[in-house]
């Protein structure tokens, strides 16, 4: 799958080992939350389709991720789940949520939103409009209750 709006791909490296960056995914998992929610997928290369045939996620790994994040995180919801690729190889997915009403930063402070496939900063010149806009009604996404017939 292509690294877009919605999906992007991370090294096992990044939450485990001497390499461990759990800020960058912090940033990551905000500017999802704060543009239209998405998944990455830890344990495949960027260069890769799939993880290594090889690769098991240690026990564990999964909910110090979620927990790591939510350490570094304001307003974001995520979830985890371990997939097994096709190769036999195995990733983490973690779904980020989209938050509707509140807006999403890192407990330094920074808001990111989505562009393509780059986490971008807000600009303080912007962070307002923003944070101004995010709780306003979408009517377009208003489900009707009542019948048409």
């Amino acid at each position: 799958m292509k690294e877009g709006l919605k999906f992007d791909k991370k090294s096992l490296k990044t939450v485990q080992g001497k390499t461990t960056d759990f800020d960058e995914l912090a940033k990551d998992c905000v500017a999802f939350a704060n543009t239209e929610g998405g998944h990455i997928a830890i344990g495949i290369e960027d260069s890769e389709e799939e993880p290594a045939s090889e690769q098991i996620i240690p026990e564990g790994l999964r909910e110090l991720i979620i927990k790591r994040i939510g350490e570094r995180t304001i307003n974001v919801a995520t979830n985890a789940t371990i997939v097994k690729s096709p190769n036999g190889g195995e990733y983490i997915d973690l779904e980020v949520f989209k938050s509707l009403a509140s807006f999403a930063a890192t407990t330094k402070g920074s808001y990111y939103y989505r562009d393509n496939d780059e986490s971008k900063p807000i600009p303080p010149d912007e962070l307002l409009r923003a944070i101004t806009d995010k709780p306003s009604f979408s009517w377009e996404t208003k489900v009707s209750t009542k019948k048409l017939f």
